[in-house]
């Protein structure tokens, strides 16, 4: 090939953020990783000062993914990094739909340009998923100055956001699945919620008034309708379980209010999986053939309540 192997650095007396250096003191109980995956690991950070356009490991990086960018590659699929342009997202979560994506370039360029030997793909990605994490540390250090303490605060609080809003995602799906048991038509639907992970459910947004802690439901844009109704089914049931005979709440929190809005989740990525009906019809449409097999669809099931569990 006409490119050439990316030159070997050497350190500055600083010392790198590294991922191989989490131990203070060595700890010879502990099995010593293979000379291949410390070999692996180098050329990684060699491979992304490349790909990243960096003079070296400690210079600061041209361009990283702007949020106008990762939104609309997260809704639309339109855009994102290649070869060409390649750059990350230090503005969200290390696993957004940019870097897994970003992922997958730089592990097909890597094993593609014939400069570090044949290792595993799946190799590649897992050291490079490691090293972003320094790459994103570095990001951070190399902005250190009072603009850069309040990104570094707002991606903070963006995560802490992004973490109540998934344990809020895995308590729905628990509600619902729990609520099998309200109801004896329900019973038949066990074995498929047993293979719904949380992922599958909508999320919601803080959307709280003066006086009154609500959220507003986030639509996913790949979500069927008839999906969406016969999971809202399953809320007032569980709910009707939180009540004593006499009409007295049960000890333990209530669920917390959630409220239909039009809003959708921008950042939401397709279960792969699922019963055939779970995904929009319309929204098939605009995937290809590749996009279509990674779902994995399973054969439709049925989705319809009884006038019993209705009533």
């Amino acid at each position: 090939m006409s490119q050439q192997l990316p030159a070997t650095q050497v350190a500055p007396a600083v010392a790198e953020t590294m991922e191989d250096s989490d131990d203070p003191m060595p700890d010879y109980k502990r099995k010593r990783r293979s000379k291949a995956k410390l070999s692996l690991q180098e050329n990684v950070r060699r491979h992304a000062v490349h790909l990243l356009k960096r003079k070296s490991r400690w210079k600061p990086f041209p361009k990283v993914a702007s949020p106008k960018e990762t939104v609309l590659y997260a809704a639309t699929g339109q855009g994102g990094p290649t070869v060409e342009n390649f750059c990350l997202d230090f503005h969200g979560p290390l696993a957004s739909a940019w870097n897994k994506r970003a992922t997958d370039v730089f592990a097909s360029h890597f094993f593609d340009c014939g400069w570090y030997g044949s290792p595993r793909k799946d190799d590649i990605k897992r050291a490079f998923e490691t090293h972003m994490r320094t790459l994103r540390a570095q990001y951070a250090n190399l902005h250190a100055d009072a603009a850069a303490d309040d990104e570094q605060s707002q991606i903070k609080h963006d995560e802490e956001k992004e973490k109540a809003r998934a344990q809020r995602r895995r308590s729905l799906r628990h509600r619902r699945a729990n609520a099998c048991s309200a109801h004896m038509d329900l019973a038949r639907f066990s074995s498929l919620w047993a293979t719904l992970p949380p992922d599958a459910m909508s999320g919601d947004e803080t959307d709280h008034q003066p006086g009154q802690k609500r959220y507003a439901i986030t639509k996913l844009s790949w979500r069927s309708q008839a999906a969406t109704e016969w999971l809202r089914v399953f809320d007032p049931l569980h709910l009707s379980t939180r009540f004593n005979s006499n009409g007295r709440a049960k000890r333990g929190a209530l669920p917390h209010t959630r409220i239909p809005s039009r809003r959708v989740e921008m950042s939401s990525q397709p279960v792969p999986r699922l019963p055939s009906n779970f995904y929009d019809a319309a929204w098939l449409l605009t995937l290809d053939d590749d996009a279509k097999a990674k779902l994995k669809m399973l054969p439709e099931v049925d989705l319809m309540h009884t006038p019993a569990v209705l009533a």
